[in-house]
């Protein structure tokens, strides 16, 4: 995501109008690319009456649906060039038909059988078939593929599929063991451990989408280029310049084509920051640009404002524990003191769109109003310091928070424990590599703190939110353990030589024995939610355990927010998924 101070519009427009418009004369779609093929803007330019969606966005690493760092906004192109056997309907809520025309689950809830469509056939006219979804899925779980680099499997492990996580470590080498298999040319069968109640909305993340076989075998490394590209989704890839731009035209193989309404999908690539994107959008040359870290400013300014449009809320900012050999952070007292320290309505005011982020659960996922609110309380604040003998903060060391870039909302955080508590309060600022190592490391005694995070609920419902990646009992847990059982802990995570199923059972011995009390409610809790059957006990036991994790106090909400975009007025029908940075283009209109 782009990052962005927050200025006014005049003094915005004052102090980077020149390198600015250098900068979006470089990247503009008026160009040509360096071996003289005319790019989108130039001689090959669409005419007049011509519908064109014009998009800015951090630049694509790569196309591969598999590999885990091709997330974020390559899903956006991904979704145009690929289809699943299920997708996400224009709101990014419910699932319908993709690839597949329809499917059965049978009454256990693990087994999910898929029809292929008849008519759904690749780019260059071949039929999509079952087989081809195999294919894919064999090249997603096989922990060395020729043409992926090692260990970047993007599988979501919480989809649950029999036997792909041990296929996927090595632990298991012949993929029979693993629960997919094409029945026949039309019929995909998908077998899970335990019934997953998000298991289809999953299906239709970016991880799942096909590519076309034959030729990811006859191009290992050159598949992805204009000239070899074969896909099955609405678009076909027309162009491409790397860190540059993309361009993208409508498929005309594709079932669905009626639905697209789309005669050209131009991309713009700029890592240059927000302001170019603006000015950009100011300026004409772009419809669609992703604007979440430039909120004030387009929020403040009356022309941009109302060309504002936000998905529902569905991300969670929060200050997560850090681990360290300094005990005082091991009393939940103490952490939950933190918690009702802090104004979110005050925060949350300075943040517009955003509002207060008063759980784990964000307003997004139906059934958050159940999960209880976190209120700004100083005076229990004070009393539960007071009653873990830290009375008016006296004894407490200096809280760090670890932070990558400079944050308003954690600064005013910081200043809240600071007048209201009493602490010292530090804020680390460091680049994002340096970063990224220092919140996964066990401290010593003279750093104790949190470390600011933000994660999407994906899918937007109670399960995902207790089995997510970043919101787990098994993600949690690591930060949540005195300091010798943290650096056992560290120590077995990183053996690359401990067989797979060994490391697991350590590990979780470890969480059972010397994470905190709190954490360990939270894991028997998702535990049982995750393996119950009956979908009203599950729901019961998913409230019981947001409700576990919210009182052990590691993670603490601050915010609840969402991505934004700024979009033209003559583009019709497009709406953004809470699904991270992604919307589909079926339906959009363009007024030429």
């Amino acid at each position: 995501m782009n990052t962005f101070q927050p200025v006014t519009r005049r003094s915005f427009l004052a102090t980077v109008l020149a390198a600015a418009a250098s900068t979006a004369a470089a990247c503009s779609f008026d160009s040509e690319s360096p071996d003289g093929r005319a790019e989108p803007g130039a001689t090959n330019s669409p005419g007049a009456g011509t519908r064109v969606l014009r998009q800015m966005m951090i630049p694509v690493a790569d196309l591969d649906p598999t590999v885990a760092s091709g997330a974020s906004f390559g899903q956006i192109l991904m979704a145009g060039l690929m289809e699943g056997l299920v997708v996400l309907d224009a709101d990014g809520t419910g699932v319908q038909a993709g690839a597949a025309s329809a499917w059965d689950v049978s009454a256990d809830g693990r087994t999910y059988t898929f029809t292929i469509r008849p008519e759904a056939t690749w780019s260059n006219g071949d039929q999509v078939t079952a087989a081809d979804f195999e294919w894919n899925w064999h090249r997603l779980l096989s922990p060395t593929a020729s043409d992926r680099p090692e260990g970047t499997s993007s599988y979501n492990q919480a989809a649950g599929v029999v036997g792909a996580a041990d296929f996927l470590s090595g632990q298991t080498t012949d993929f029979a063991d693993v629960g997919v298999s094409a029945r026949d040319d039309s019929t995909f069968e998908i077998t899970l451990e335990a019934p997953n109640p998000d298991f289809l909305y999953m299906l239709a993340a970016y991880w799942a989408l096909p590519l076309h076989p034959a030729t990811v075998e006859e191009h290992s490394t050159g598949w992805s280029t204009p000239e070899n590209w074969v896909g099955n989704g609405p678009f076909v890839l027309d162009a491409w310049r790397t860190n540059a731009s993309a361009t993208l035209v409508p498929n005309e193989h594709y079932w669905d084509r009626d639905n697209y309404h789309l005669d050209r999908w131009e991309v713009r690539f700029n890592d240059a920051g927000a302001t170019a994107d603006i000015l950009a959008y100011q300026s004409g040359e772009i419809d669609v640009v992703n604007v979440s870290g430039a909120l004030e400013a387009v929020t403040s300014d009356p022309e941009l404002e109302p060309d504002l449009v936000t998905a529902p809320q569905n991300v969670v900012n929060t200050l997560n524990l850090l681990s360290s050999h300094n005990p005082v952070l091991y009393d939940v007292r103490v952490r939950k003191a933190l918690s009702l320290a802090i104004d979110r309505d005050q925060i949350a005011a300075l943040q517009y769109p955003r509002t207060p982020g008063v759980s784990l659960v964000p307003d997004g996922v139906p059934g958050h109003e159940q999960v209880p609110a976190t209120t700004y309380d100083l005076d229990q604040a004070k009393a539960l310091l007071a009653e873990a003998g830290f009375a008016d903060g006296a004894g407490v060391p200096t809280v760090t928070i670890l932070i990558n870039q400079p944050t308003a909302w954690i600064e005013a955080v910081a200043e809240m424990w600071r007048t209201g508590l009493g602490i010292e309060v530090t804020l680390d600022l460091v680049e994002l590599g340096v970063y990224v190592e220092k919140r996964g490391q066990l401290h010593p005694d003279s750093y104790t703190g949190f470390w600011h995070g933000s994660f999407g609920v994906n899918p937007p419902t109670l399960f995902s939110s207790i089995t997510g990646p970043l919101t787990s009992w098994r993600f949690l847990a690591g930060f949540a353990m005195p300091a010798e059982a943290a650096e056992r802990y560290q120590e077995v995570s990183q053996d690359t030589s401990m067989p797979p199923d060994e490391k697991v059972a350590e590990l979780e011995g470890i969480i059972d024995a010397d994470a905190f009390p709190e954490i360990r409610e939270f894991k028997d809790l998702a535990e049982q939610a995750v393996a119950e059957r009956d979908p009203d006990i599950q729901r019961r036991l998913l409230l019981d355990a947001a409700v576990a994790r919210e009182s052990a106090y590691v993670s603490l909400p601050v915010i609840w927010g969402s991505y934004a975009l700024l979009i033209k007025p003559h583009v019709q029908e497009l709406r953004p998924w809470t699904d991270s940075t992604v919307f589909t283009t079926r339906g959009v209109q363009v007024a030429p």
